[in-house]
């Protein structure tokens, strides 16, 4: 058994699920590189309200790239949780070159910081 791979469940005649978890990029692991990035939308109440800040967010890269699932770990504006939804929505379309450890893709949580900013 790997170290991400977690037990899940054993049914009565003692079958066990396996699922794969993502890790936390450390050690000799090769993080995530970014290869294609979509910009989040300013929402439109934030821009009229001339507010900005920081999104901070959770993602989970699979071994093929993708981002598949996004969790907000910090909200600097709460009060315009649009900035958060357009932040997931952006980050969400992201492509990353996988992680690698022992030169296999591994599936791992990346922060992701995106900043809001009126010029």
């Amino acid at each position: 058994m790997a170290s991400e791979d977690v037990k899940i469940g054993q049914g009565e005649r003692g079958d066990v699920a396996w699922i794969r978890t993502p890790l936390i990029v450390e050690g000799d692991m090769q993080p995530p590189e970014l290869i294609e990035r979509v910009s989040p939308v300013y929402p439109e109440d934030a821009k009229r309200a001339r507010v900005g800040g920081k999104v901070i967010l959770e993602a989970v890269i699979d071994t093929d790239g993708f981002v598949t699932s996004t969790k907000v770990l910090m909200r600097r504006i709460p009060e315009y949780p649009s900035l958060e939804e357009s932040a997931v929505a952006a980050v969400s379309q992201w492509r990353y070159k996988p992680a690698t450890r022992d030169g296999k893709p591994v599936k791992v949580f990346f922060t992701v910081i995106i900043e809001f900013s009126l010029k």
